[in-house]
C-alpha cells in the first residue's frame, strides 16, 4: 500500500450484519448484483448510502477494482451470495485464509495499486448481539 492515493476500502457482508458493525465507516455504495437486493437496499437505507447494481459472478475482482478506482478513500459494502463471496476472498486472499473467514460476517479489505490487504475481519458473536 504505498502509492500516493488513498485506499479504498471494500467491506464484504456475508448473511446480516448488525448496524453498528458498519457504523464505523463511512459506506459510500453497497453493491449487489440482485440475489440480495433486499438486504442490500435495507443495509444503504441504515448507513445512508446508494445501491450499486453490479455483476458479481465471474471476475468480480475486476469489478470491484473498477469500483474501487471510482472510491478512493471512501468504503464500499459488497452484499453477495455466501459462494460469490467465497470465490472473491479465494482469488484475493489464497484458499486458506479465505476458508478461515468463512464464518465471519463481515470482512474488511483494502485496496490501492499494489493490490488488495486484509485488515480486518468481524468476530462471529459480535453478529450474534455481543
Amino acid at each position: 500500500m504505498s502509492d500516493l492515493q488513498c485506499p479504498a476500502t471494500v467491506l464484504v457482508l456475508r448473511g446480516d450484519a448488525p448496524a453498528d458493525l458498519l457504523q464505523r465507516h463511512r459506506v459510500a455504495g453497497v453493491v449487489t448484483s440482485g440475489a440480495r437486493t433486499t438486504t442490500a437496499e435495507r443495509v444503504a437505507g441504515s448507513v445512508g448510502a446508494p445501491v450499486v447494481r453490479r455483476e458479481l459472478a465471474g471476475d468480480t475482482v475486476t469489478t470491484l477494482e473498477e469500483l474501487a478506482d471510482l472510491h478512493r478513500g471512501e468504503t464500499l459494502l459488497v452484499v453477495a451470495e455466501d459462494d460469490v463471496a467465497d470465490a472473491l476472498l479465494t482469488r484475493l486472499l489464497g484458499r486458506v485464509a479465505a476458508g478461515t473467514l468463512r464464518a465471519r460476517p463481515v470482512v474488511e479489505l483494502a485496496v490501492d495499486a499494489d493490490g488488495w490487504v486484509l485488515r480486518s475481519v468481524a468476530d462471529p458473536q459480535d453478529a450474534i448481539g455481543g
